[in-house]
């Protein structure tokens, strides 16, 4: 049974129901809650839902000789929480140590390209400086599709963004499950 919306309201109200106000905002948009097991420890902050591609870019990074150390990467900077999508790293057999990333995937599906880029932009700006502090040897790349790439991120104003702000995109094939590009 659902409660009525200014019941809702209540719980938003109240930072002592924290977990509360998760589920109360999810069920005023129709979705079921996720159950509260999947918080964090020690956190009010429920896991990110994973992008429609989570999986295929797994994929791709484990066949590329990538082992997932982090699904996803959590990161607190200060008293802010951060969940970067993937960490993995791969044993470098020349350097005798590994190499490290960090992925943060974005599918671009929503009404406009543009309002989807600025969000990724921006997310990936603070998780590469939350890196920064926290685990420097780690490269934040931004992973796309090929079709996202080939028809929105070839246009000349996103080319100089990614430019200007140096964002390393990973190019995935969605359908092989395959990694197309490391663009740095």
């Amino acid at each position: 049974m659902r409660a009525a919306p200014t019941q809702l309201f209540v719980y938003l109200k109240y930072p002592a129901f924290a977990k509360l106000r998760i589920a109360a905002i999810l069920l005023m948009k129709c979705q079921t809650p996720k159950p509260l097991a999947l918080l964090l420890p020690n956190s009010t902050i429920p896991m990110p839902s994973k992008d429609i591609f989570h999986q295929s870019v797994r994929t791709a990074l484990e066949k590329d000789g990538w082992i997932i150390t982090h699904d996803p990467l959590h990161l607190k900077v200060d008293d802010i929480e951060f969940f970067v999508d993937l960490g993995a790293e791969r044993l470098l057999a020349a350097q005798k140590q590994g190499q490290k990333i960090a992925v943060e995937i974005k599918s671009f599906v929503g009404a406009s390209e543009v309002t989807e880029f600025h969000l990724a932009l921006g997310q990936t700006l603070n998780y590469r400086l939350a890196l920064k502090k926290e685990e420097p040897e780690r490269i934040l790349y931004l992973a796309v599709s090929q079709d996202t790439y080939q028809d929105f991120f070839s246009r000349q104003f996103i080319q100089d963004s990614l430019k200007e702000y140096q964002i390393k995109l990973l190019i995935f094939n969605s359908l092989n499950q395959d990694i197309v590009l490391w663009k740095e």
